[in-house]
C-alpha cells in the first residue's frame, strides 16, 4: 500500500478518479536508511517515502503518451548511431576498420568489443539515464592477481532494483546493492557490491587493484585480493539530490501536470459510458399497429407481437449502416379532427454533442509535458488541438540537430565506463571513444545523410 495520501473526487458522470500527492514520491533522506541482509555495518537510502519510486513513476509515466514518446526520442537521439571506437586524425574521429583492429596492440580492444555487447549496453545505460538521471555500471575483472587483473565484461544494472548504501563511518555511496523485489530482501535475492568513487572512479579502481598506491593519513590501503566486481555510479547532478537525483522533468510529476493529463481520458471515457448516445427518436402514431394488424388480418397477440418488432427491426435497417445513405423513408399519413394531416411515423434527428470534450485541456497538458522534456512538438507528431505545425523540412532539420547538440553532458558521463576500461585494460594512448550521430542533409548536398562524430 502507498504510503503517501490518497484524494478521491468524484466526477458528474459517476465515475470516481483517484488523485495522489506525486510531490512525495521523490524523496530520499539519510535518516531513513535500513540495514542490508547480513550486512549490519551497511545501510541502503531508499528511493523514495515507500522505496518504491521508480515503479510509481514509472506507472504514472506509462499512462501519458506525450511522456512516453518524448522519453523514446530523447534515448533515439541520445543513442544516436551508437557508441564507436576509434582514434583521432588531424582533429577528427575516425573510427577503426576492422584491418586496424587486426594489430597486434588492438587485439584486446578487438576482444573486449567481441565479448561485450556496447549497442545493448548503452541503450539500457541510456534509459536509466533519460528515467532517473542516473545509472549503475558493473565492472567484472579477470581472476588474475589484482596488479594484472582487466576488465572482461561492463553490465548495466537497472536502476528500477537498484539502491545505494552508505555506512556508518562514511556518508557517502561506497556500495550498491540489487534486489528484484524491495518490499522483500533477504541475503538471497539482494546482491551488494562495492561502488566506486563517483568522482574519481579511474583512480580508485586502479588503487584497489594495486595499480596506484593509496594512503589514508600515512596508513597505506592494501589492495582488494578478493574482489572481482566493482559498480560505478554515473549521475547527473540535481538540487539537494545526493542518491537519486530528480531529473528536471519529473517536475511533470510533482506539479500534478502528469496527474492532470492521466486524467483526461478517464473522464472522457467516463462520458462516454454514463451518457446516451441515441441517434434518432422515432414516434409512432397509436392506430399505426391496430390499422397494420387489420390489413394484414394479423388477430394473434403472439403474432401481433412477431408483426410489431419485425416492423422495428425494418425501420432501424432503413436509418443505420452505410446501406442507408441515400434511401427515403415512406410512411403514412392521417387526417386529424381537425381537418390536418399528421404522420403516423415521425423521425427526429438528435444532435449529437459528445466529443471534443477538453481538447484544449489537452493540448495544453501536452504542451506543458514536451515543454518539460525539452521537445519539440515537430519532432515527435501532431499533438491534439486547433493548430498543428507547419514548420518547414529546414526547421524541423534544425530541430533536430540542436536535440543532438544538447546531448553532450549525457554522453560524457556516459563515456566513463569505457575510459575505466581503456586504463585499467592498458589500450594504447591513441584508443578514444565517440557517438556517432546521422546528421540529414540538404537536397542539394547530393545525398540524404551523413554521419557525424562528437568524443
Amino acid at each position: 500500500m502507498n504510503a503517501y495520501p490518497i484524494y478521491f473526487h468524484e466526477l458528474q458522470t459517476g465515475a470516481l478518479v483517484v488523485f495522489h500527492d506525486s510531490t512525495r514520491i521523490l524523496e530520499a533522506r539519510e535518516k531513513d536508511a535500513i540495514s542490508l541482509p547480513a550486512q549490519n555495518n551497511i545501510k541502503y537510502v531508499p528511493w523514495g517515502e515507500s522505496n518504491d519510486a521508480p515503479l510509481q513513476i514509472i506507472d504514472i509515466i506509462k499512462k501519458n503518451p506525450a511522456a512516453m514518446r518524448a522519453l523514446e526520442m530523447k534515448l533515439d537521439v541520445a543513442y544516436g548511431g551508437g557508441v564507436k571506437v576509434g582514434k583521432m586524425v588531424e582533429g577528427t574521429f575516425a573510427p577503426f576498420t576492422p584491418e586496424e583492429l587486426e594489430a597486434g596492440e588492438l587485439a584486446d580492444v578487438k576482444l573486449f568489443l567481441h565479448d561485450n555487447d556496447l549497442d545493448d549496453f548503452y541503450s539500457e545505460l541510456f534509459s536509466d539515464l533519460l528515467w532517473f538521471y542516473w545509472g549503475a555500471v558493473e565492472f567484472i575483472l579477470s581472476l588474475d592477481l589484482p596488479e594484472k587483473r582487466r576488465i572482461n565484461r561492463i553490465t548495466t544494472l537497472e536502476a528500477t532494483f537498484s539502491r545505494w548504501a552508505i555506512t556508518e563511518d562514511i556518508i557517502g555511496i561506497t556500495h550498491h546493492a540489487y534486489a528484484a523485489d524491495w518490499k522483500q530482501i533477504d541475503e538471497k535475492n539482494t546482491t551488494i557490491t562495492p561502488a566506486l568513487s563517483a568522482r574519481n572512479p579511474k583512480q580508485d579502481l586502479l588503487r584497489r587493484i594495486g595499480r596506484e598506491e593509496y594512503f589514508v593519513g600515512k596508513k597505506l590501503i592494501k589492495k582488494d585480493e578478493k574482489q572481482f566486481k566493482y559498480v560505478l555510479p554515473i549521475q547527473v547532478a540535481t538540487p539537494s539530490k545526493l542518491y537519486y537525483p530528480s531529473p528536471y522533468w519529473q517536475s511533470i510529476i510533482t506539479s500534478g501536470w502528469a496527474d492532470y493529463m492521466n486524467l483526461i481520458p478517464v473522464f472522457k471515457t467516463a462520458i462516454m459510458k454514463n451518457s446516451a448516445t441515441f441517434r434518432y427518436v422515432i414516434e409512432i402514431d397509436d392506430n399505426y399497429f391496430p390499422t397494420l394488424f387489420a390489413k394484414e388480418m394479423i388477430s394473434d397477440p403472439e403474432k401481433q407481437k412477431e408483426r410489431q418488432q419485425t416492423e422495428f427491426q425494418n425501420i432501424e435497417k432503413y436509418l443505420t449502416g452505410v446501406e442507408a445513405a441515400g434511401k427515403m423513408f415512406i410512411t403514412y399519413t392521417s387526417m386529424g379532427g381537425d381537418g390536418s394531416l399528421h404522420a403516423q411515423i415521425s423521425i427526429k434527428v438528435l444532435e449529437n454533442k459528445i466529443g471534443g470534450e477538453l481538447i484544449d485541456d489537452t493540448h495544453e497538458a501536452v504542451a506543458m509535458t514536451l515543454l518539460a522534456m525539452g521537445i519539440h512538438p515537430s519532432l515527435i507528431g501532431v499533438i491534439p488541438g486547433k493548430t498543428t505545425s507547419n514548420l518547414s523540412g529546414s526547421d524541423k532539420r534544425e530541430l533536430l540537430r540542436i536535440a543532438q547538440s544538447l546531448q553532450k553532458r549525457l554522453r560524457d558521463k556516459a563515456l566513463k565506463p569505457l575510459e575505466i576500461v581503456k586504463a585499467v585494460n592498458n589500450w594504447p594512448p591513441y584508443v578514444t571513444f565517440a557517438f556517432s550521430d546521422i546528421i540529414l542533409t540538404t537536397l542539394d548536398s547530393g545525398r540524404e545523410t551523413t554521419e557525424y562524430y562528437t568524443s
